[in-house]
């Protein structure tokens, strides 16, 4: 059995900026996404959407995590995406 605790990673501010994120988020492991049994994205705006498009293209699972949960997990990503406001 998984222990969800060890597998949730706080992104600090620093972090944050570094991805372009103007707020503080808790992200899940990569060990904890490939152990999940369905996987959603949900996004929001054309430039989350180019982003998602680079990293699909990309083989840099460091600079663009969701890489690597693309390539190395057993089930697929499900995308929902809206426009942005």
């Amino acid at each position: 059995m998984v222990d969800n605790c060890v597998h949730a990673i706080p992104v600090d501010s620093a972090l944050a900026k570094q991805w372009n994120l103007d707020y503080t988020v808790t992200c899940l492991s990569l060990a904890a996404l490939l152990l999940s049994r369905q996987l959603y994205l949900h996004i929001t705006g054309s430039k989350k959407q180019a982003a998602l498009q680079q990293a699909l293209a990309a083989n840099d699972a460091m600079t663009l995590p969701i890489h690597a949960v693309c390539q190395r997990s057993d089930n697929p990503l499900e995308t929902f995406y809206a426009p942005g406001s």
